[in-house]
C-alpha cells in the first residue's frame, strides 16, 4: 500500500482565490467584451487567468509521486503544478472559490440593479428582494455543489488490485 497520497500541500483559502479572480477584472476587465455588435472573449483576461491558475497550482500542488512500478524516477507517475489535471483542478477551485464568495457578498449586500436604488462604493443597495435572489441562487448552487459531491462519492473508482493486474498480464 502507497504512503498517503496529497494531491494539494494546504488547504484552499477560498477567500485567496476570490481576490485572485477579482484582481484580474480590475486589471483586465470582464471575461467577454463586446465588439462590432459581437460578444467576444477578452484574450487579455483569460491568458492572465491562466497565468495566475499555473501559479496557484504550483503553490498548492504537493506533487505526490508514483515510482514504484518505473523502471527509474524519469518513468514514475506524478502530478505537479504544470500537469492539466493540476491546472483543470485549480481553475474549478478559482472558480467556485469566487462564485460562492461573490453570491454571499451579493445576498448579504441586498444586491439590486434597480436604478432608484442609490449606492456608492461605500454604501450597499440593501434591497431585500435582491438579498433573497442572490440568496436562491446561492442555495441553488450550493445543492449543485452537493448533488456533484454525492456522485463522486457514489461512483468512486475500484482500484486494480495487484492480483488483478497479474492475472491480466
Amino acid at each position: 500500500m502507497m504512503d498517503e497520497v496529497r494531491w494539494f500541500n494546504k488547504k484552499v483559502d477560498t477567500d485567496v482565490l476570490y481576490r485572485d479572480v477579482e484582481q484580474l477584472f480590475t486589471q483586465c476587465g470582464w471575461p467577454f467584451v463586446i465588439a462590432e455588435n459581437k460578444v467576444i472573449p477578452n484574450g487579455l483576461f483569460w491568458s492572465s487567468l491562466t497565468g495566475v491558475v499555473i501559479h496557484r497550482s504550483i503553490e498548492y500542488s504537493g506533487t505526490p509521486i508514483q515510482d514504484r512500478c518505473a523502471p527509474d524516477i524519469t518513468h514514475s507517475t506524478s502530478y505537479g503544478g504544470y500537469n492539466y489535471e493540476t491546472n483543470m483542478l485549480m481553475l474549478g477551485l478559482m472558480a467556485l472559490s469566487w462564485l460562492t464568495v461573490n453570491m454571499k457578498k451579493k445576498t448579504e449586500h441586498g444586491h439590486c440593479r434597480n436604478p432608484i436604488h442609490k449606492t456608492t462604493k461605500n454604501k450597499i443597495a440593501g434591497c431585500s428582494i435582491g438579498s433573497e435572489f442572490h440568496k436562491t441562487l446561492y442555495d441553488d448552487c450550493q445543492s449543485l455543489l452537493q448533488d456533484f459531491v454525492d456522485k463522486l462519492t457514489n461512483s468512486s473508482p475500484v482500484a486494480i488490485s495487484a492480483a488483478k493486474e497479474k492475472n491480466r498480464r
